[in-house]
């Protein structure tokens, strides 16, 4: 959806800027209204996929079309006719034709790669709640705020009560929507896959504006990028985030099935010390832990899988766009090969 609603924006501005070299046969300015159409959309897009460069530049360059055009909409809201642009106008318009038409291509360039669901046959759910990772959650009702999202990924989501469960605690630079695809073939392996995102007061990893789900994930890829030594000297810091994010997890998936069930749990990198600790504390629950980031098949550790997700990240970390998406289905079989010898049912 968010690849569909950038490019629909970008399209918008292409339009409402080539209006200007259009040969006038309405004797209103009619297309001037879909500049601020463009900019609301940038907004909502804003905020229901958050901060990134695309977002980024939808809303910029919306906002100084939307600038650029109001007295262009004030004579259209006053039925004024329009025979001519100015010079200025039209230089204008055509540095903003070719950077829209230039996005359009980038945007379709560097497109996440569908994945289909009947590739996979398995069922996502996913449930949003409210609480914190010290007192506990509960799910979140009409106009409640949302501090956190889990999800489970199935080939039998009727199940309630199961043996085997995947705990996975994603690195904090990837989120859950850029590990999918591989959660997806790990489902489709047969196991059980649980996992979340976490949005809490006591779990902030900046301590400041930039903890709002809407900019984290892009400030700590922002700077981890900028700055990767200083980044992985605060290993200790992730570590203790992770633990309690790790502890919240184990307990949510408790409430969920059973206390007959079993969990194997896998990591990416910043979160595998967590999980050999929590590991430690509850062997009677924990078979085993696993970093993904050891599987030479992953080929952008602490990131998710963004050369499905991200091409456009991805292509920033030195890889290219994994279509087949052979690199996510080859670690998910890694993956549930080792969890599942853990349990004691490999094959």
């Amino acid at each position: 959806m968010k690849f569909y609603a950038e490019l629909l924006i970008f399209f918008l501005l292409f339009l409402v800027n080539f209006r200007v070299f259009l040969p006038k046969k309405e004797r209103r300015d009619v297309l001037v209204s879909v500049s601020p159409i463009t900019f609301l959309l940038s907004i909502l897009s804003f905020f229901a996929w958050g901060f990134d460069f695309f977002i980024f530049l939808a809303i910029i360059l919306s906002f100084l079309v939307l600038l650029t055009n109001f007295h262009a909409m004030f004579r259209y809201s006053q039925k004024v006719y329009v025979d001519h642009y100015s010079p200025s106008m039209k230089f204008w318009a055509i540095f903003t034709t070719i950077f829209s038409f230039a996005s359009i291509v980038i945007v379709i360039y560097f497109a996440p790669v569908l994945q289909n669901p009947k590739d996979f046959s398995v069922t996502e759910t996913k449930q949003n709640i409210t609480g914190n990772l010290k007192g506990g959650f509960s799910p979140s009702q009409n106009f409640e705020k949302v501090n956190g999202t889990i999800y489970e990924f199935s080939l039998t989501p009727e199940l309630e009560n199961r043996s085997y469960v995947v705990l996975f605690l994603p690195d904090r630079r990837g989120d859950v929507a850029n590990y999918e695809p591989f959660f997806k073939s790990l489902a489709k392996e047969g196991t059980t896959v649980f996992s979340a995102d976490f949005y809490t007061n006591d779990c902030k990893y900046f301590s400041n504006f930039f903890d709002n789900k809407l900019f984290r994930r892009f400030c700590l890829v922002l700077q981890s990028r900028k700055d990767p030594q200083k980044y992985n000297s605060q290993r200790e810091f992730f570590t203790y985030k992770a633990s309690l994010e790790l502890e919240a997890l184990l307990k949510l998936a408790q409430e969920k099935y059973g206390s007959q069930c079993r969990y194997f749990i896998a990591t990416d990198i910043m979160g595998i010390t967590a999980a050999t600790d929590i590991q430690k504390k509850y062997p009677e629950l924990i078979t085993g832990t696993l970093d993904i980031s050891t599987i030479s098949e992953y080929k952008t550790a602490g990131f998710g899988f963004v050369e499905i997700t991200e091409p456009l990240l991805a292509r920033f970390l030195g890889c290219k766009k994994d279509s087949k998406m052979e690199n996510s289905t080859i670690v998910a079989k890694k993956t549930a090969k080792i969890a599942k010898n853990s349990w004691g049912i490999g094959r």
